[in-house]
């Protein structure tokens, strides 16, 4: 069913006689619906026509005087859309094209997504929802972020160790909408634990260790995280409790990699040179 209404329509001195309309897919040419009178009437409407998707039809109105003037105006045209848009991947993270699956934040999640594909109408809005589950928005529901590829969620109450889901939709100018899930995040918002000493994890050094004629240290460290791992572990040595003077080594693994949670017999080699002999040292992790 199509319909069209037009309004304003005037004349001072002899006044609209009659109105006629009809449709086209050119504005007030090409008509499917040959112009008809609709004598003083203000609206129109078509049934059972055969529209093409992705064509734009033009309505066309004209209005006659008492003496046979007349005014001819065309609509600004309706595209026939009848396939919901095609819509791409969505992500956590606050950079376009990256994905994040885990976060520190109890209160805040950021997302962003791929533009989604429209070829008749476009894409009017994106929505996006929060839940504990793929699928689902217990947590916040389907909000707009209009065509913006980018979108947060602020105020939040997440649990730690936690699992979170956003559902992202989109919608085109006639209401269609195509909708995904994004891989889930984790929230983490503990740091690592890490287990640190003198000789190896076996055999640790409980005593002072007594001086040795070249700087170096001996020790072993553990650390580990429950939630999303350990990726990083860089140790060094302090003569000040709590800050780290020398660095001595990244344990970090390449890209898709994991640091081993349990490092002994690691020695201090790296640091000969830098420890100045006749000074107490701490194991900084």
């Amino acid at each position: 069913m199509y319909f069209l209404n037009w309004y304003g329509f005037f004349d001072a001195t002899t006044g609209v006689k009659e109105d006629y309309a009809g449709l086209g897919t050119a504005p007030c040419d090409e008509f499917l619906i040959p112009m008809a009178s609709y004598g003083l009437n203000t609206l129109a409407s078509w049934s059972d026509l055969s529209l093409v998707p992705g064509t734009r039809y033009y309505g066309c109105v004209r209005a006659i005087d008492g003496v046979g003037n007349n005014r001819t105006v065309a609509s600004s045209g309706v595209v026939v859309d009848i396939t919901a848009p095609l819509i791409g991947e969505a992500r956590f993270g606050r950079v376009s094209g990256t994905q994040q699956l885990f976060t520190s934040s109890l209160h805040f999640l950021a997302l962003n997504w791929d533009e989604a594909i429209d070829e008749e109408t476009g894409i009017a809005k994106y929505l996006v929802g929060l839940g504990t589950t793929p699928g689902a928005t217990d947590v916040a529901l389907p909000s707009s972020f209009g065509t913006s590829l980018v979108g947060a969620f602020t105020s939040l109450e997440l649990v730690q160790n936690g699992t979170y889901y956003a559902q992202l939709f989109a919608q085109n100018p006639v209401g269609l909408m195509s909708n995904t899930t994004t891989v889930g995040i984790t929230v983490d918002a503990t740091p690592p634990v890490c287990t640190v000493g003198l000789g190896t994890y076996q055999s640790p050094v409980v005593a002072s260790v007594p001086p040795v004629p070249q700087p170096t240290m001996n020790f072993y460290l553990k650390c580990q995280d429950a939630e999303s791992g350990v990726t990083s572990v860089v140790f060094g040595a302090s003569r000040v409790r709590g800050i780290m003077e020398i660095e001595a080594q990244d344990l970090a693994q390449p890209p898709g990699g994991t640091v081993d949670p349990v490092r002994e017999n690691i020695d201090g080699t790296t640091l000969v040179g830098q420890l100045q002999s006749g000074f107490a040292y701490y194991l900084v992790v």
